[in-house]
């Protein structure tokens, strides 16, 4: 995908120096943002999927949210959790 950026951009891209048509490279990242006035107001967005295992099925499911620049809220409270997931998992050994 043709994107912008750099090694020391917030669209982060690994490259050679060149002014040149290059291609560039991508590792596991994330874009954060929080409101620390406010729990519930966290932002995430992880380019390299949430395990950041080359080939595994969630390698780049936010792929397309890091490409828009759009991010997946992760409220803190308790209540708000509870509002806005609606879906429970429980995991037990």
């Amino acid at each position: 995908m043709p994107i912008s950026g750099s090694s020391t951009t917030l669209m982060k891209t690994a490259h050679s120096d060149t002014d040149e048509r290059h291609p560039t490279r991508f590792g596991s990242q994330s874009r954060h943002i929080s409101d620390m006035s406010d729990p519930d107001a966290n932002w995430f967005t992880l380019l390299g999927g949430q395990d950041g295992w080359l080939n595994s099925a969630n390698f780049i499911d936010q792929f397309d949210f890091w490409l828009r620049g759009d991010y997946v809220q992760v409220p803190l409270r308790v209540e708000t959790v509870e509002r806005a997931f609606r879906h429970k998992m429980e995991l037990r050994p």
